[in-house]
């Protein structure tokens, strides 16, 4: 009886050892937007401070962007950060030849920073052949729902529909 029990004793603590390898504690594992508190500046986001001044847009995709024919979507994307902000959205806006073009996002799609990525499908079905400019800025919103417009924040694009 004694061995069995030592037996079931040894492969239980195997088993939970194995469990808590497999749980995170990190701050900052790849399945969330955290930031290492070590990557923090001094006063922010390592105490929990939003700081519009540390947010961050860069993007990612070709500064003209080529649309192949036949393809009615345009793909932007990028890196950013949007502080320890409770919310936040790109103000996104299209234009073709000095005017304004509006409904290029699919239904109900909101371009926010997510994870420290941002991605915008832009539709540009039944639209004339030319080069549309593109440009976004992230906004960031504070506890209150006061939205910010971080200066400096503004990324801009030429999409060229052929």
């Amino acid at each position: 009886m004694n061995q069995f029990f030592f037996k079931y004793s040894i492969l239980l603590i195997i088993l939970s050892s194995f469990q808590m390898s497999c749980t995170s504690s990190l701050e900052g594992d790849l399945i969330t937007d955290a930031v290492a508190l070590t990557d923090c500046p001094q006063k922010s986001c390592a105490q929990g401070i939003p700081d519009e001044s540390e947010t961050k847009i860069l993007l990612s995709t070709p500064v003209n962007n080529m649309m192949a024919a036949g393809n009615s979507f345009a793909e932007v994307s990028g890196d950013c950060y949007a502080s320890v902000y409770p919310q936040n959205y790109f103000d996104v806006r299209v234009t073709y030849n000095g005017s304004q073009v509006t409904n290029f996002f699919p239904s109900g799609f909101t371009a926010r920073c997510n994870q420290g990525k941002f991605y915008f499908p832009v539709s540009l079905q039944g639209a004339p052949n030319g080069s549309y400019n593109l440009t976004a800025q992230l906004v960031v919103i504070d506890s209150q729902g006061l939205q910010i417009r971080p200066p400096f924040k503004v990324i801009s694009t030429n999409l060229i529909k052929q």
